[in-house]
């Protein structure tokens, strides 16, 4: 398990489910080594977006990644004790990783998600070169595979002007193959990033965090159905992410951590401490 803490920036890592906690150092910009690695030697302190902990079976599980601002994106092979940058040429914020896990993709495919500028970065060997792919706004917010179609893929964008946001989907990841509009919600539905989760087990589910609702879909983004997270009306939380461990969804909101136990049907808050 790993908490990033925004304010600090500090990264904690827990390998007994949450019962100890270790600060992992961070690299800094410009922090010396060479062939892209940072030694933790002068330089400014790091901007945190997102992390991520390669879960494939093959020789980098349990690499970790960082996402940043305008810094590139880091890896350690060695539980966070050193760090190097493989996508210095970005100078956009890191919004998402996704590790490809499926039976067609290469154990070392990589997407990387960026924003201010918008792009999206493509790597077919661990990260060691990136080619770039189009996006359909300006303004990104998640990137999902998904891990049941080869190149079936999603992604959330709002629109700078109006707030609204919307998901798209595409079904062939060639550079020029366009994005088709699935979903999209006003800015009092949608807001913040509205982060995609396509489940693991089940093919053509996916869920779509809002503004005090997910949105759940049975094929794939063509119908869905909108299941309110809560019913107060003293705080209005907007899911951050999603994920799934053990049969439970899991949405990260700035309230705290709420939970599915029925694959999205109905939510409640989750008891659980931090670091």
């Amino acid at each position: 398990v790993a908490v990033i803490d925004y304010g600090g920036p500090v990264l904690c890592l827990s390998q007994d489910r949450g019962s100890s906690w270790t600060n992992l150092p961070l690299p800094r910009c410009g922090g010396g080594g060479t062939d892209g690695d940072d030694d933790g030697e002068g330089g400014d302190a790091i901007v945190l977006e997102c992390f991520q902990v390669d879960s494939r079976c093959h020789a980098h599980k349990g690499r970790l990644w960082l996402g940043t601002q305008s810094s590139g994106a880091y890896y350690s092979d060695d539980q966070g004790q050193t760090w190097t940058n493989t996508l210095q040429q970005s100078q956009g914020v890191i919004h998402a990783f996704d590790l490809t896990s499926n039976q067609y993709a290469g154990d070392d495919e990589i997407w990387v998600l960026t924003c201010f500028p918008s792009s999206m970065y493509h790597s077919l060997d661990g990260g060691k070169s990136w080619s770039t792919h189009p996006v359909p706004s300006r303004s990104v917010g998640d990137f999902a595979l998904d891990s049941h179609y080869p190149t079936r893929q999603y992604m959330s964008c709002q629109n700078l002007h109006s707030g609204e946001a919307t998901v798209y989907r595409r079904d062939n990841d060639h550079p020029r193959t366009s994005w088709n509009e699935i979903v999209s919600r006003t800015p009092q539905q949608g807001g913040g990033r509205m982060p995609i989760l396509v489940h693991p087990h089940i093919p053509d589910r996916l869920y779509v965090g809002l503004h005090r609702a997910v949105l759940r879909s049975e094929d794939g983004g063509d119908t869905w159905t909108t299941h309110d997270m809560v019913k107060e009306e003293d705080h209005s939380p907007v899911v951050m992410a999603l994920s799934y461990q053990s049969g439970r969804i899991f949405a990260k909101t700035a309230y705290g951590i709420y939970q599915s136990l029925d694959e999205g049907l109905s939510w409640q808050r989750a008891a659980i401490d931090k670091p």
